[in-house]
């Protein structure tokens, strides 16, 4: 069996691009992160608990996610294995 074709045509100029855009992504985060912390205790004089607490509380909807996404694929497999 022949895998030839199932593939898109992708040429030198979009695989620079796709590089291009993630790096410059990356770059964007990278300096979002380092100067949001100062431009926060600056301008709205945030004390570093109430920084690392904003910051703990980002993270919680990817928490539940996860833990979501844990429940779900449990219950997908005792599913499975209980209807063979």
């Amino acid at each position: 069996m022949s895998v030839e074709g199932n593939h898109p045509n992708i040429s030198g100029k979009s695989v620079f691009f796709i590089g291009l855009s993630y790096f410059v992504v990356f770059i964007g985060q990278s300096i979002w992160r380092s100067t949001v912390q100062n431009l926060a205790i600056e301008m709205y004089e945030i004390t570093p608990v109430q920084m690392g607490l904003a910051f703990s509380l980002v993270a919680i909807p990817g928490l539940f996610s996860a833990l979501l996404g844990f429940i779900g694929a449990k219950i997908k497999l005792l599913f499975l294995l209980s209807s063979a």
